[in-house]
């Protein structure tokens, strides 16, 4: 076995005991490895992963039983060790309120926006009043391959509600957010009801995956408190990811700050799996 599989072969349980998956050690002896191989450095990695990948596995197992890990995978379990950079990648946000809301500014949506700048996220912010521009929307969010779909509007625990007025169902709505989803993708749901388990029961029934999905079960809530929800979830995101463990820290979190019984939803290969659990 090489030092470098004997290395690898360490770090599940080293991630393990570490909540952050992250440790300054580990993210030495990433670096290290790379660079003794000359591998991509993390600046690299971005513009060509696949390189990446072909690079690393060149100079290890493919299969380090149980476990699999590619270049990309390793880094990205230590990056905001190694540079400091965020783990949250970029954000599609498509508002979509009453006109009403419109006119007194009360936009959750353009809010996170202006949160995600200041994080230093890539964020692309659009506003949809009909359905015809909600689904231009979605496609172009597909397209920019955004690592978290942001939707805003009104609802309640039977669908979503766009500007012009029109009623979506959640499996209309499903059908609609489809070209968007993936896996390895998140679904906010800044709608009241937007945490309801009807939305992931019709995701789920429609074959169409969100690896995690936000939101809140609450019949209402309030402008500020959807401002103050959203600014924590992004700012820990930035910090930690999509850890579980730190998500269930972040929800934690937001449902000590506000009242609105936000939780989240987690794709398991065959069914969401809620936190908070229900009491």
């Amino acid at each position: 076995m090489s030092a470098i599989d004997a290395a690898i072969r360490t770090w599940p349980e080293r991630f393990k005991s570490d909540a952050k998956f992250a440790t300054d050690e580990i993210a030495c002896e990433i670096l290290e490895i790379g660079r003794r191989e000359s591998l991509e450095t993390v600046g690299q990695l971005w513009t060509d992963p696949a390189r990446c990948h072909q690079n690393w596995l060149g100079v290890t197992r493919a299969s380090h039983w149980p476990y699999t890990y590619s270049y990309r995978d390793a880094v990205h379990m230590v990056l905001p060790v190694v540079t400091g950079d965020a783990m949250l990648d970029s954000v599609y946000i498509l508002e979509t309120l009453d006109p009403e809301d419109f006119f007194e500014r009360r936009l959750d949506g353009h809010a996170a926006n202006e949160i995600l700048k200041i994080l230093d996220v890539t964020a692309e912010y659009r506003i949809a009043f009909t359905k015809p521009l909600v689904e231009r929307a979605i496609a172009e969010a597909a397209a920019s391959k955004a690592q978290v779909l942001h939707f805003s509007s009104h609802g309640n625990g039977t669908g979503v509600f766009l500007t012009n007025g029109k009623k979506l169902s959640w499996k209309a709505f499903v059908e609609l957010i489809k070209p968007a989803a993936g896996p390895d993708k998140a679904l906010v749901m800044a709608t009241c009801g937007g945490g309801d388990q009807e939305l992931t029961t019709a995701l789920t029934a429609a074959g169409v995956v969100f690896g995690w999905v936000f939101g809140s079960t609450a019949e209402k809530v309030s402008f500020s408190d959807c401002c103050l929800a959203w600014s924590i979830l992004y700012n820990r995101l930035c910090d930690h990811g999509f850890d579980k463990p730190a998500l269930m820290t972040t929800l934690k979190a937001i449902n000590a700050a506000i009242d609105g019984d936000f939780v989240y939803r987690r794709w398991t290969g065959k069914k969401y799996l809620r936190f908070p659990t229900q009491k």
